[in-house]
């Protein structure tokens, strides 16, 4: 009878790791059954250089550097301003953000269909870190 117990404790414990399991790796393949729905993607990218100038141990302001890869697109800002490329607009104007800031590109990124799928940060130095992020959406 001791066994019969101890095997209805057990059993409760291994259904809860099967859910749990099994939780873990629903979000996982609903992402794949979407992907596999898309015929052809396209691609762009988004790299974010800041640098920040430091003087007598006070941060005296911060330097941008943003290149915007897509499908037709291409623009290079330096500080907001653009430099020569596809897109003559200032970074501000032409994502319709307030300030250049990361998260407020990557937000209008998103509303555009666009999704990270993959990321890269590297700290260049004490003052200056780059960020790298790699997107897609379905071309219909």
């Amino acid at each position: 009878m001791h066994n019969k117990a101890s095997q209805r404790e057990v059993k409760p414990a291994a259904s809860l790791w099967v859910c749990l399991l099994l939780a873990a790796l629903l979000p996982s393949s609903l992402v794949i059954a979407q992907d596999s729905d898309c015929a052809q993607w396209q691609y762009a990218s988004l790299s974010f250089v800041t640098e920040t100038l430091i003087e007598n141990e006070e941060a005296r302001g911060v330097f941008t550097f943003v290149i915007w890869q897509a499908p037709n697109e291409y623009g290079i800002w330096n500080n907001n301003e653009p430099l020569p490329a596809s897109i003559k607009k200032p970074l501000t104007e032409y994502f319709g953000i307030k300030a250049v800031h990361a998260p407020s590109l990557l937000n209008k990124i998103g509303s555009k269909g666009w999704q990270a799928y993959g990321f890269h940060a590297n700290q260049l130095s004490e003052t200056e870190k780059s960020e790298e992020w790699q997107f897609k959406k379905c071309h219909l």
